[in-house]
């Protein structure tokens, strides 16, 4: 069994990457939640989301 890697190996630049992917899907997934299927067909047909892009 391994065992968790410890905080002087990891890199934080990874991690924050990590962070910005999660943060992107969660944005898509809110969209999608919100107009079920059609959310992926028409990403702009009830609610747009350009705002929350930086």
């Amino acid at each position: 069994m391994r065992t968790p890697i410890s905080e002087h190996h990891r890199l934080s630049s990874i991690d924050t990457l990590l962070g910005f992917a999660l943060l992107g899907i969660l944005v898509m997934n809110i969209q999608s939640f919100a107009m079920i299927s059609a959310a992926y067909i028409f990403p702009n047909l009830h609610m747009d989301i350009t705002h929350l892009a930086l």
